[in-house]
């Protein structure tokens, strides 16, 4: 191998992958990530409503709902929107 060049395969080259199993994948993903977002929106939505007391619940709640909602927003529903792109 010349100096500057890498190997384009390695091993056997991958074999093609049916459009129906991509598909099927990508419907998966599409579903995780809306139950993700809408997870996460009501949970936001039930917070706001808490601090302006329409819906009143206790502290540790709050808290860990405000936990559950940063990590299904901003890791979860970006990791599950960034791949592939």
């Amino acid at each position: 191998m010349e100096a500057g060049t890498a190997p384009t395969t390695v091993g056997v080259a991958p074999a093609t992958i049916p459009a129906e199993r991509v598909r099927a994948l990508v419907g998966r993903y599409f579903y995780a990530t809306t139950a993700i977002f809408l997870v996460a929106g009501s949970l936001g939505v039930l917070m706001r409503q808490s601090q302006a007391d329409v819906v009143p619940i206790g502290d540790n709640f709050f808290y860990a709902a405000m936990t559950a909602h940063g990590l299904g927003t901003f890791m979860a529903w970006t990791a599950f929107a960034v791949m592939g792109f």
